[in-house]
């Protein structure tokens, strides 16, 4: 049952492949315009759980509640960005429409800031410019929600803070929500209102955190806390 707020509710997954559990009983709720992170170490599902919530895959147990009008207004940034190299910037975000509109694609390439680069060949951007681009081919959709998978991971400094500020525009121009998933707890603090945090084996829910409840330091120093004593636990292998 999905809260007045909520645009998506994940009640109860569980998802295990063969005999080996990879993550069981997560809930949680996205609310609209949030940046929610899903926190966790290497080998916790983080992927999976975001593959699930896209339909992408299924789980064993339990289930996602989306509003009806928003069931076709998601879309997925992957790790690797799946840019199509024969293709040239402008051609990349084309791609998905069913209708081409030029003035559509021009938008959303000034928005990522890579208008001036819409003619280009892919192989022409940098790590941070082919993240946007990613970015620009999934808002094309115009979607309510975007899942980003490790979106920062491979990105320098300076990338890593322009795309920051990509997400928060988002949020504020276009009134969207995100889901990302993330192993960095500097990161998800920077960029998330709200941080789930998994832990444990097989992992749960540990916690979750308001941001905006905590010092940035006290937050983090929290966060790897409770990291490390779900890394304690774990037996020795």
């Amino acid at each position: 049952m999905l809260s007045d707020s909520a645009i998506l509710s994940v009640n109860k997954i569980t998802k295990s492949f063969g005999d080996t559990c990879i993550f069981k009983d997560i809930s949680f709720e996205l609310n609209e315009g949030e940046v929610l992170s899903v926190l966790g170490q290497s080998g916790v599902g983080k992927t999976t759980l975001l593959r699930v919530i896209a339909n992408l895959t299924l789980p064993c147990t339990g289930s996602v509640s989306i509003p009806e009008v928003n069931k076709d207004k998601i879309g997925f940034v992957f790790q690797n960005y799946f840019i199509f190299p024969w293709l040239c910037v402008r051609q990349n975000v084309e791609f998905g429409q069913a209708e081409k509109n030029s003035e559509d694609v021009d938008r959303i390439l000034a928005d990522v800031g890579l208008l001036e680069y819409r003619d280009s060949p892919t192989n022409n951007l940098s790590g941070g410019q082919l993240q946007r681009l990613a970015v620009a081919r999934s808002m094309i959709l115009k979607p309510k929600l975007l899942l980003m998978d490790e979106p920062f991971s491979d990105l320098d400094v300076h990338n890593k803070s322009k795309l920051y500020e990509l997400v928060r525009g988002l949020v504020t121009n276009h009134k969207m929500s995100f889901i990302i998933v993330t192993h960095d707890v500097s990161e998800s603090v920077k960029i998330s209102d709200r941080i789930v945090v998994l832990s444990g084996i097989p992992a749960s829910v540990g916690n979750t955190f308001v941001v905006r409840d905590f010092a940035r330091n006290e937050l983090e120093n929290e966060i790897i806390k409770l990291l490390n004593k779900s890394h304690d636990s774990q037996p020795d292998k």
